[in-house]
């Protein structure tokens, strides 16, 4: 397990999410979305096929199957949910 922060702009505001490296991205948006719509008591910000992570500091969109160790996502990335 790895320790990121989240931006959500939408919400604007910052998460500090601890994320399973060997789950696939996708999975990680939709439990990122799930935890954040319960923390705020929010409706769904987006269906989960609509939800995409960047790596900010790379600016680099992170793609579905492919999981956060094969982007070498590391303990204090900043991503971003869009």
């Amino acid at each position: 397990m790895i320790l990121v922060d989240v931006e959500v702009p939408v919400m604007g505001k910052t998460y500090d999410v601890q994320i399973d490296e060997t789950v696939p991205i996708k999975e990680i948006a939709g439990q990122i979305r799930d935890m954040i719509c319960l923390q705020e008591q929010c409706g769904i910000l987006g269906g989960q096929e609509n939800l995409t992570l960047w790596d900010v500091q790379r600016q680099q969109c992170l793609m579905g199957e492919h999981t956060a160790k094969e982007y070498e996502i590391t303990t204090g990335t900043r991503l971003m949910l869009v």
